[in-house]
């Protein structure tokens, strides 16, 4: 071999260690400087709190502070695309919901951004009910007020806080399971539409459990039943829809933590494992209690797993109902 093949092959086997330093190198010194969380919804909502409590834990595990950007409008789309277009090099993060990551992909056909091909999902952070509430002279058990409704088709009310939110999609599965037909009435945001459960303008609607407990508590309104799996933090008296002849019925808000696609793997975990750990401290469970919301967390493919489950079946009872965004 000649000296100049030599040069070569050295050369070339160096471009090809040179190639694979960048993953082991990324793994061992990520992060070197701060992080972006980008959350798709305005500040106060139960979507940017959480989206800040679990940032200032990931930044205790990270070493690094981690910065909440709020980019609201268009449903969180305005975020989202944020979130997508970044580099994907594991310092523009955001926070996903059920919202953004589930039903909008099922009731928009054209969204600015593909879940599936635009992000990697990080983990799971929050899982929270709906409660189903309703006007104080309706009902007081979850089955007697279904048989008032299925004998009334067409005649009453559903409130919501707007055609394709959560609470709306929460209200149309539950519908379509009890055999309900009520009519949709929506309205911008959550208490418009509790103020109109108040005045009997619409018999029910589904809502979190945080703005609703206090009316409860005052006679206002009437909470039958939670949609999660197990009761909630800040309402253990109340039972769950499947506790009351509701078998599997989960109708929730969640929310995660997202990148965009193509970010290192390495990173995805270093995160991932970061998620996990401020998931399971204890404050932070006991902060997420006191909002009515559960805190939950896995490996990326399980987050993953969830939204493809929770895709299929927003999508699902969308199609069935009829619904698309507006």
């Amino acid at each position: 071999m000649t000296a100049r093949n030599i040069i070569a092959a050295l050369t070339g086997g160096l471009a090809i260690a040179a190639g694979a330093l960048p993953s082991s190198a990324i793994a061992q010194t990520y992060p070197s400087r701060p992080i972006r969380l980008i959350i798709p919804f305005a500040p106060g909502g139960p979507t940017d709190v959480v989206g800040r409590l679990i940032a200032q834990k990931m930044s205790e595990d990270l070493g690094q502070p981690i910065i909440n950007e709020n980019r609201p409008g268009a449903g969180g789309s305005v975020g989202m695309v944020a979130i997508t277009g970044a580099a994907p090099d594991g310092y523009t993060l955001g926070v996903g919901s059920a919202s953004t990551l589930a039903i909008n992909p099922s009731i928009y056909p054209k969204l600015p951004y593909d879940t599936e091909k635009d992000l990697v999902p990080i983990g799971l952070v929050a899982v929270g009910p709906y409660t189903i509430v309703v006007h104080s002279s309706m009902p007081s058990s979850l089955s007697e007020f279904i048989a008032f409704a299925k004998a009334r088709p067409g005649k009453i009310n559903m409130g919501s806080s707007g055609t394709g939110s959560s609470p709306h999609m929460a209200g149309i599965l539950f519908n379509q399971r009890v055999g309900v037909d009520a009519v949709h009435v929506p309205y911008k945001g959550g208490a418009p539409g509790l103020a109109a459960v108040m005045s009997g303008e619409v018999q029910y609607i589904f809502d979190a459990p945080m703005t609703s407990k206090s009316l409860a508590e005052s006679g206002k309104l009437r909470i039958l039943a939670v949609t999660s799996g197990q009761r909630s933090p800040v309402l253990p008296d109340v039972p769950t829809a499947a506790e009351l002849g509701l078998p599997g019925f989960v109708a929730t808000s969640w929310s995660g933590l997202v990148a965009p696609a193509r970010t290192p793997p390495e990173i995805i975990a270093r995160l991932s494992k970061a998620v996990r750990a401020g998931v399971q401290s204890r404050d932070l469970q006991q902060r997420f209690a006191a909002m009515g919301v559960t805190a939950e967390s896995g490996a990326p493919e399980d987050f993953s797993r969830f939204i493809r489950e929770e895709s299929t079946k927003w999508s699902t009872a969308a199609r069935n109902a009829g619904v698309k965004g507006e």
